[in-house]
């Protein structure tokens, strides 16, 4: 997949523009706090209507104005055709819009562009708290299915159900026809990110020791407190038996306490947890690693290459890095790379440069 252009109006600090986009490598430039970053916000916002940076849609909107709008054009190589997705935002609500015709649902929206994207605070993948990591399996697996999407809306909405319930002190037999539909629709859950991680497993390392040259084996794995089995029936009959321990502690919490809702996942370096102990250099990388990875899984999953998103990634890499990654990613069908500065032996690039007169200076573009 790629875009082949991108419409912006009002949105973060650009007043009006639009970029033609070409296969292989897009460099993205321009002055410091020119909007590159942004540009890159309001491409990805159109996988997943929600920004990277996990800024409230209001904050989106440029200053003064009503509503912001984005409009892109991509092509699906795999299946030779073109849509044009639109997101309009206004302080009430946003609209979704693919080919002229409204989603009316995320879930019929989720998997029609696919992104991958690197950013600056990515770094701190495995120093955050667990649900950005649950997130970002969340949205990989939505992304390569829909049927996961699905089971994942489902599990929230019996999840809140269920909390409700213990939060009133709902009678024992309410909770229990709750928890057996919160173990059903945790299943598929569980299943998909084992077998995400086990993947990652391979994949991650792979990616690491081409970028970081080390000797230091990156690996993953799943931190649960629900049951892990393949088998429904055994994964059901344990997890009802797991519930029923932890009766009274989530009557006397009033909460939820077991289920993928709480599950982690885990990043080692060697036998040492990476976000406990590894330096930031190597988190970095293991994080792009992560990215990467990822992006492969989409794409072989979906035939279908996601449009890969990198923020300022080379900034903190030293040259010898920054040239392995440059050759790793000429991979895939469409990467997106914001900085201030290319090596001037990189070729076939488009350079896209932010001018100065398409953006607004009190905004906070980056």
């Amino acid at each position: 997949m790629k875009i082949d252009s991108i419409q912006v109006k009002d949105w973060r600090n650009f007043q009006e523009a639009s970029y033609q986009l070409k296969p292989g490598l897009n460099f993205i430039t321009g002055q410091n706090g020119c909007g590159k970053t942004n540009l890159l916000e309001a491409i990805s916002y159109l996988s997943f209507a929600r920004s990277f940076r996990k800024s409230p849609d209001r904050d989106l909107i440029r200053n003064s104005c009503s509503k912001a709008y984005v409009k892109g054009i991509f092509t699906c190589e795999s299946e030779k055709y073109s849509k044009q997705v639109e997101a309009t935002l206004t302080t009430s609500g946003k609209q979704i819009k693919v080919d002229g015709k409204k989603a009316k649902t995320l879930s019929s929206f989720v998997g029609t562009v696919l992104t991958m994207v690197f950013e600056p605070k990515s770094v701190f993948l495995f120093k955050d708290e667990p649900s950005e990591r649950r997130k970002l399996m969340d949205e990989t697996l939505s992304s390569i299915d829909s049927k996961y999407l699905y089971s994942l809306q489902r599990y929230r909405k019996v999840l809140r159900e269920r909390n409700q319930a213990l939060v009133t002190m709902a009678d024992d037999e309410i909770v229990g026809v709750l928890t057996n539909e919160l173990i059903r629709v945790s299943f598929p859950l569980v299943q998909s990110r084992l077998s995400l991680i086990k993947e990652l497993g391979v994949k991650g390392d792979k990616y690491f020791q081409q970028l970081f040259g080390s000797s230091s084996k990156l690996r993953f794995t799943y931190r649960t407190n629900t049951i892990v089995d393949d088998d429904m029936e055994t994964y059901t009959r344990k997890m009802i038996a797991q519930y029923d321990r932890k009766k009274s502690y989530e009557r006397i919490h009033r909460m939820t306490m077991i289920g993928p809702h709480r599950d982690d996942l885990v990043a080692y370096l060697d036998d040492k947890p990476l976000g406990s102990y590894g330096s930031q250099g190597q988190n970095r990388l293991a994080s792009l690693s992560v990215t990467l990875s990822l992006a492969e899984m989409i794409k072989e999953k979906r035939g279908e290459d996601p449009i890969l998103v990198l923020d300022d990634v080379m900034s903190d890499l030293d040259t010898e890095k920054q040239k392995k990654l440059l050759d790793t990613i000429q991979g895939f069908q469409q990467v997106l790379l914001s900085g201030s500065s290319l090596d001037e032996d990189v070729e076939k690039v488009n350079v896209i440069e932010i001018k100065s007169d398409v953006v607004d200076e009190e905004k906070g573009g980056q």
